[in-house]
């Protein structure tokens, strides 16, 4: 009995967590968005700015240039699972790290997407790019609830660590591709 209670509570701050991610990606992105459209954006100028902001982020991953990214340097409450059980816990933690803005920042790139949020002028577009975000970092934690995948995740998440400088690499050409493509974008404008 012990145990289904215990697998019914992880399942519903899983669901809390993604929740609340979803919700504050959303919420960031939107206001993200409206700034966005206050300014008065020059499309070729907007994707030469991405692509400049994707060249420079590429060159630091590559430890060419060395400066910090912009972040809060905190993590989340650890208390509040005490504080609040684990439910709302779950929810607040979904909350502060959805949208990637209150926490450690550990891939550049995502400054990028940030940019790109902000470049739609669209509130709606720009809360659906965040929440997407938000998503990605919520379903990490509801992955393990689903029991099909439980037995082979420990192996999978031992499998990332050990792939870390692959992933990291990966990220970098991402970075790479972007500022081209966004490069090619900015030329019909320019």
């Amino acid at each position: 009995m012990q145990r289904k209670e215990t697998r019914r509570i992880y399942v519903a701050a899983a669901i809390a967590h993604v929740a609340g991610s979803l919700i504050s990606g959303a919420i960031a992105g939107a206001l993200l968005g409206i700034v966005g459209n206050a300014l008065p954006l020059n499309r070729g100028a907007v994707w030469m700015v991405a692509a400049l902001v994707a060249g420079v982020l590429f060159v630091r991953d590559l430890h060419l240039l060395e400066f910090p990214v912009p972040q809060w340097g905190r993590q989340t409450r650890g208390s509040w699972y005490r504080e609040l059980g684990a439910i709302r816990a779950a929810w607040l933690w979904g909350l502060d790290l959805g949208s990637g803005m209150t926490t450690f920042v550990f891939y550049s790139g995502y400054w990028v997407v940030v940019l790109g949020a902000a470049f739609t002028g669209s509130a709606l577009q720009s809360a659906c790019i965040l929440a997407a975000y938000g998503l990605g970092r919520g379903a990490v934690v509801l992955l393990p609830a689903i029991p099909a995948l439980r037995a082979n995740l420990v192996d999978v998440f031992d499998a990332v660590l050990w792939q870390r400088p692959q992933l990291s690499a990966l990220h970098t050409l991402g970075l790479l591709a972007f500022g081209v493509t966004a490069g090619l974008a900015a030329v019909p404008h320019v």
